[in-house]
């Protein structure tokens, strides 16, 4: 039923030309994270706190990527229509110190419920480094073939240090 109504969300934003907004991918990477809990219980055959813990790590970090990417449009934007300068919009920086302070609380908020271990932390270092490097100088003039690999080697790195966080 969650999935029909979200394929539907999906189509009425491609009718709408909208589909790469923050407002539907947002909504559809926190949806494609649930395959996390699920490899969990395949995995373990328990449905606990660890597998909504990674869950929401999951989702916490795939939110992010979707910022250093806009980040990296946004500025090309800007060079194309003659800014010399180029420089995030204001919105885009606020949504993400929102995202990295929210995404904290929220990583916290499972530690602390004990769905995670604190050290899983440690995970996101990598991407507290990137969003970093995204509101200091973003890197628009990389190609963006270099872009997306940057961000597979990064959730590569995610992947593996969350896997040892709770291993």
């Amino acid at each position: 039923m969650a999935a029909g109504a979200l394929m539907v969300f999906f189509l009425v934003a491609v009718k709408l030309r909208k589909q790469r907004s923050l407002g539907v991918r947002l909504p559809g990477i926190i949806c494609l994270t649930l395959s996390g809990p699920a490899a969990y219980y395949v995995t373990t055959a328990r449905l606990d706190a660890q597998a909504w813990g990674l869950w929401v790590a999951c989702a916490v970090y795939f939110v992010g990527t979707v910022f250093n990417v806009r980040s990296w449009f946004e500025m090309n934007r800007q060079k194309k229509n003659g800014i010399e300068q180029p420089r995030l919009p204001g919105w885009l920086v606020a949504c993400i110190v929102v995202y990295l302070v929210g995404g904290a609380l929220v990583v916290a908020g499972m530690a602390a419920w004990g769905a995670l271990p604190w050290v899983a932390f440690v995970a996101f270092v990598p991407s507290l480094l990137r969003a970093s490097w995204t509101l200091w100088r973003t890197p628009y003039r990389l190609p963006i073939k270099k872009v997306g690999l940057i961000e597979f080697v990064q959730s590569f790195a995610f992947g593996l240090l969350l896997i040892v966080a709770i291993a």
